[in-house]
């Protein structure tokens, strides 16, 4: 890439690569929002549908920053064991799993269940994330690029508000609110695949050809 950057047309394949990159590992931000906004969007149609009390409305509210809490922490342990990339993944597939659990959901236990599933995705994603971008961008671009996630997180909920106000008169509306948060990390794990590992990462592990490339 070194040598690439040394001629106009270089640093522009570069700058398209590396935007590119941030896009798709930002998609986890973009998640990060859709999943803590859509829920106050669905709630109110969620308590009639489940009959819920107020203690188990909070439940389902809260149960996704206790997982975030829980996936943060564990995130640091991730990303120093497994690398950005794998984590990167393991936050999108949480995510997916999640999606999956809430939407088809059966009750207030398998729907909370699945909201701490989320949790553990957005805490994952939220330390991998920034810490990704900011490794394999270059210094000129990497003030911007790292800010982006925050882009894709209000992005996110912006987006969880307007699919919230599509869905509101449709019966079991929240389903298909909860369900479409599985487009996003579809989308980031086959883009992900043609990702390269962070060259930080790399050369901790000794890979230092592998980190220059």
């Amino acid at each position: 890439m070194s040598k690439l950057q040394e001629t106009g047309g270089g640093k522009q394949v570069a700058s398209r690569f590396v935007i590119l990159l941030s896009c798709t590992v930002s998609l986890g931000g973009l998640l990060f929002g859709y999943d803590t906004g859509i829920i106050s969007g669905a709630i109110l149609m969620i308590k009639k549908d489940f009959l819920l009390n107020e203690l188990q409305v909070e439940w389902i509210i809260a149960s996704t920053t206790a997982g975030a809490m829980v996936g943060a922490f564990l995130g640091g342990y991730l990303n120093d064991g497994l690398g950005r990339k794998p984590s990167t993944l393991t936050a999108a597939l949480l995510f997916i799993i999640s999606s999956l659990t809430m939407s088809l959901a059966p009750n207030f236990t398998t729907l909370l269940l699945g909201r701490i599933i989320a949790g553990l995705g957005v805490g994952l994603a939220s330390m991998t994330v920034p810490l990704y971008i900011a490794e394999v961008s270059p210094p000129q671009y990497r003030g911007a690029l790292v800010s982006s996630n925050i882009l894709f997180v209000t992005g996110g909920q912006f987006v969880s508000y307007l699919i919230a106000a599509g869905f509101s008169l449709v019966d079991e509306g929240w389903r298909y609110m909860l369900g479409l948060g599985l487009v996003p990390p579809v989308i980031q794990i086959i883009g992900m695949l043609f990702l390269p590992e962070s060259p930080r990462y790399l050369v901790k592990r000794g890979k230092t050809e592998q980190a220059k490339e």
